[in-house]
């Protein structure tokens, strides 16, 4: 048994002598070596699986002259991005190299180059040799080699907007690319997920991680509150916590749908027709409802469910013919903030009271004529979602958007610069949890990346 187990497991997240985590290809997720329990995100190893080869960028270093290279891109002479990127970690991955990384320090250039306006790509498309322009120095337009292709360069503010299966169409489309142009947002990347590749891919389950969580994993009896979670329960529901837990009147969703047997359209009508839906931790919402009976009705008894939304939520996201549609969003943030673009730009996550103004209250108002499949609503359908942060960014880069890779996104670059360690980083993308302080999600709503990275070292330090 230990040595099939040893064949399974491939150690993906390591960090430098020994792997953190192992990836079990029959189980589909993580496990931490320390305590052999599944962690983190599940499916393809993929997205964290080291690569310690920098992409082949270049940039054009001015000397005063004009060699003629890679034409229409730029003047100069060619030298490679990494001379003025920062920098790649490959100080940090050789096991003979003694330099810390919070020693290396960017090298700097003057940059001079011919560049073009950011110009979306063809809707639907997916060009999978594009470069993030983020990765270099913002001053400096990029030409990949031998594609006559010029990048923008790179952006401040960055976010993934996700247009949900259901929503997903031309019309929509085309009003939320209005709305960004409108606010001289950029449309760095973008490209469609099919149905068959969120399922065999897991990414459905990775975004929503810390859902599956409770709904699936993890039984009521195994749930701990605080003090003030504890209070907020008993406030909302009228009763402790422990005294629903001990009258077996709290059930996650999976086991809803075998006490009550229904399917989970069936439990989301029960979800919706709840008197009290509370949140009482991330990752953790309940509902009172009263059991139904096979007439229908009810038998009187409440009983409190937990996230009894997350199956009708997958079913959203996959079912024949679905398509999700991502797309790579750059903007200046000093001229718009994280806090400005979620709030002014996108939008409340409850359509309803989102500003009319916004891209969900444009689509909450004309979704119909836009030929959105559902009404809107507050806990499942509000047609989009968008990176909360400049860290929810990275973990939806990990998730969604083709091809990305941990140690190559410029937010991580940015941190471990910052002299935040990569094992820290690492462990973060499994747990998405500051150990104490809760959910990494909810700490950094609404920042953007010197805001984050302020806020994640200031953290680190103090939980040592």
């Amino acid at each position: 048994m230990v040595q099939q187990q040893a064949q399974l497991d491939q150690p993906v997240i390591t960090n430098k002598s020994r792997p953190l985590a192992t990836y079990n290809s029959q189980v589909g997720g993580f496990r931490d070596v320390d305590t052999n329990s599944q962690v983190g995100l599940v499916g393809s190893p993929d997205s964290l699986r080291p690569k310690f080869t920098a992409p082949k960028v270049y940039a054009f270093a001015d000397s005063g002259t004009d060699s003629g290279a890679d034409s229409g891109a730029g003047t100069g002479t060619v030298t490679p991005a990494s001379a003025l990127q920062l920098p790649l970690l490959e100080a940090a991955r050789n096991k003979n190299n003694s330099t810390p990384v919070s020693s290396m320090q960017p090298k700097t250039a003057t940059t001079t180059a011919t560049t073009i306006p950011p110009q979306p790509m063809k809707v639907g498309s997916f060009n999978p040799s594009y470069v993030n322009p983020s990765s270099v120095n913002p001053s400096a337009a990029v030409s990949v080699p031998n594609s006559g292709r010029v990048l923008p360069p790179a952006y401040s503010g960055r976010a993934v907007l996700l247009l949900k299966p259901y929503a997903n169409n031309e019309r929509t489309l085309s009003l939320i690319t209005s709305e960004l142009s409108i606010h001289k947002i950029s449309i760095i990347e973008q490209g469609q997920i099919s149905a068959k590749e969120m399922e065999e891919r897991k990414r459905f389950e990775n975004h929503y991680a810390h859902i599956r969580r409770f709904a699936v994993l993890t039984s009521p009896g195994a749930i701990k509150l605080n003090s003030s979670e504890e209070a907020l329960f008993s406030r909302e529901f009228g009763s402790r916590w422990q005294v629903y837990l001990e009258e077996g009147r709290i059930l996650n969703m999976s086991q809803a749908l075998d006490y009550f047997g229904v399917n989970s359209e069936a439990l989301y009508r029960l979800w919706t027709s709840a008197d009290t839906v509370f949140t009482v931790k991330h990752g953790i919402t309940c509902a009172r409802i009263r059991a139904p009976t096979k007439e229908g009705g009810s038998d009187g008894q409440d009983f409190i469910l937990i996230n009894g939304h997350f199956g009708q939520l997958r079913d959203s996201f996959i079912f024949p013919g679905a398509t999700c549609r991502f797309l790579v969003l750059g903007w200046d943030d000093s001229a718009l903030s994280f806090n400005d673009f979620v709030t002014d730009v996108i939008g409340d996550e409850d359509p309803e009271t989102a500003s009319p103004f916004s891209i969900r209250g444009h689509l909450y108002n004309q979704w119909d004529e836009l030929g959105v499949s559902y009404a809107p609503d507050s806990l499942l359908y509000n047609f989009i979602h968008v990176s909360s942060s400049a860290f929810e960014t990275l973990t939806d880069s990990l998730v969604w958007v083709k091809g990305s890779i941990l140690d190559r996104d410029p937010f991580v670059q940015q941190l471990i610069s910052a002299g935040v360690s990569q094992k820290t980083i690492q462990l973060w993308m499994l747990n998405r949890e500051l150990k104490s302080k809760g959910s990494l999600i909810d700490l950094c709503r609404s920042k953007g990346t010197d805001e984050c990275i302020d806020y994640l070292k200031s953290a680190t330090s103090s939980s040592h």
